[in-house]
């Protein structure tokens, strides 16, 4: 997905800046012949060249938000799952709560970082979006992985 994103605005980019640098409209109309309207004209593709690339950013922008709102869920989602775990590690007692407290804290901590990323994923775009979108991907990962060892610890 990553690729195909990448590869969609080069191609966008390079055909943009390959038909701008063909000359501007008025030497392109004195050289070109009078043509059938089944011809296309060098301002017709920088036109369907700009709406491909407005159409490409809205498609990412809309990426981007559907993935901010699945995360938002997962956090949310987690904060749950933390609280229920304060909640059993408040019936135990000795080491096993000693252990619990460290990875609820530990979990806690991830949550806080995963939370960071994601304020930081709302103020980017393009490139930039899509490798904080990994890095929170992973993080989202690891949060996960916490909790799952977290309740192995308790059964």
């Amino acid at each position: 997905m990553k690729r195909l994103e990448t590869l969609l605005v080069m191609i966008g980019f390079l055909l943009t800046f390959a038909f701008i640098g063909c000359g501007d409209q008025q030497q392109a109309e004195k050289q070109e012949p009078k043509k059938s309207e089944s011809e296309v004209s060098v301002q017709d593709i920088k036109e369907k060249t700009g709406e491909a690339v407005e159409t490409f950013v809205e498609y990412t922008q809309q990426q981007k938000e559907a993935f901010q709102q699945q995360v938002r869920g997962q956090i949310e989602s987690y904060d749950e799952k933390i609280n229920n775990l304060r909640e059993k590690a408040s019936n135990l007692q000795g080491e096993t709560k000693e252990k619990l407290n460290e990875k609820i804290a530990q979990l806690e901590e991830m949550r806080q970082d995963a939370g960071k990323k994601l304020e930081n994923l709302q103020e980017k775009s393009g490139k930039a979006w899509s490798e904080i979108k990994e890095g929170l991907s992973d993080s989202m990962t690891e949060l996960k992985n916490a909790y799952e060892e977290a309740m192995n610890k308790l059964n």
